[in-house]
Formats: structure tokens, sequence, C-alpha cells
């Protein structure tokens, strides 16, 4: 009896071996510069990769059509690795906060005045991470005068953040309509500011 719950433990311990191996391959991989998942439309040309970081985060009109920019920074790691997951968290944190802000700008604008906030809360709460799920980090950048200081630039096209509000099911869909027909002129303004 005991050699089979020695038996039994050994293979267990095998099985957590050869998970935690799968699980770090899969997902550990997906941080590797090499590995990360490709834009379908960059919106930062080869040659102007010095430029992007000096606009900020915001919506800007592109050759490629109406974006959402999100810029993160990182600095001061001492692993490469580190320091690149560092900057696109940044991005991305960046990238949810001009989100949040754009959604309910627009939710604000289009809904009728007498909506409950609180459903306006929830559409922002649950529309930020399917966008953020679409945004890619398209480019990075380092200063050559400042060692150990990385940028990282997420995206995200107007037309996919569109195609996610017609998607979205926690509304009546007039207003999501009424919404999508807002958001081109809503992010033109907000290029304006």
């Amino acid at each position: 009896m005991v050699k089979i719950m020695q038996r039994y433990s050994s293979l267990k311990l095998f099985f957590c071996f050869l998970t935690s191996v799968y699980l770090f391959t899969v997902l550990g991989c997906t941080w590797l510069p090499g590995i990360m998942r490709p834009s379908t439309s960059p919106a930062v040309k080869p040659g102007m990769t010095d430029h992007w970081f000096k606009l900020g985060s915001g919506v800007f009109f592109t050759e490629n059509g109406q974006v959402f920019h999100a810029v993160g920074q990182a600095e001061g790691l001492q692993s490469d690795l580190l320091l690149r997951a560092s900057a696109d968290t940044a991005a991305r944190r960046q990238m949810a906060q001009l989100l949040n802000k754009f959604t309910r700008n627009l939710a604000v604008r289009a809904l009728p005045v007498d909506i409950d906030p609180f459903q306006i809360d929830l559409m922002v709460s649950e529309l930020t991470p399917i966008n953020l799920n679409q945004a890619s980090i398209i480019s990075h950048w380092t200063d050559k005068n400042s060692p150990g200081l990385l940028y990282s630039l997420c995206f995200l096209n107007l037309p996919a953040y569109k195609n996610n509000l017609v998607n979205y099911n926690g509304m009546d869909k007039f207003w999501l309509d009424v919404m999508v027909n807002m958001a081109d002129q809503l992010h033109t303004e907000m290029i304006k500011k």
C-alpha cells in the first residue's frame, strides 16, 4: 500500500511539473518581443518611431484613420524583459483611462438625460476590458540619452471600438446605434483639444 501511495505521489508531482512547464511556455512566451501579437494596422511608420512618445496618450488621426494611442513608460529595472512588461502594462493602463473617458463622454452625450448613472458606469466597466483585449502594443522606443528608460505604444482603432459597441449586450440596441454614430464626431472633437 505504501508503494502505491509513493507511486501516486510521484505521478502527481510529475503532472504538476508538466503543467507548470506548459503554462510557462504558453503564457510566459507572450512576453517575449518576437512572439508578441502583431498589429494588423500599425499606426507608426518604421522611420517615425521617435515621434509617437512625444505626442503622449490621446486620440489621433493617422494614415490608418481614427485611432487611440496610449503611451506607457518604465525605467530603472535591471531585466529587459521586466522593463518591457512594465512599460506595456503602463501603456495598457493609460489606454484603459483613455477608453473610460471616451466611453463616458460618449454615453453622456448620446444617452437620454434620465438614464441611471449606474448603468453608464456598468457599461464603461464592461466595455473597457473588451476594448483592451483588442488593443495591441505595436511599438517600443528607448532614449539613447537615458539608458534604462523604455516607452511602449498601445494602439486601438476607432472601427474596432465601434464594433465592440455594436456587439455589447448590456444596453438597448437603439442607444448603442446612437453612440456608434456619435463616436466619430466625439473622436474628432477630442483630437482638437
